[in-house]
């Protein structure tokens, strides 16, 4: 969708040896944990961009998944903040 689109355009804005990679993770539920332990596993920080709320979605599956793996990296969600706009 367009903030697929776009964060695809940002990441072409970087050199190729960022180490920058982008994953289209089509569902929330049931989450892909295979690909979450691959991303855990090869990148130190993980920036979730969502088009919906922080608080409960895609970006706050991550982090239960990183917690419950004992996973040390950074995670950083971008949304929606759970106040009146």
């Amino acid at each position: 969708g367009t903030i697929c689109d776009n964060v695809i355009e940002a990441i072409n804005l970087f050199d190729d040896d960022e180490g920058m990679a982008h994953y289209d993770m089509r569902f929330v539920k049931p989450i892909d944990k295979t690909l979450l332990h691959e991303i855990c596993k090869n990148h130190k920080t993980i920036i979730t961009i969502e088009d919906g709320s922080i608080k409960g979605g895609f970006g706050s599956e991550v982090l239960e998944f990183v917690s419950e793996q004992a996973y040390q990296n950074k995670v950083h969600i971008l949304g929606i903040p759970d106040k009146f706009i």
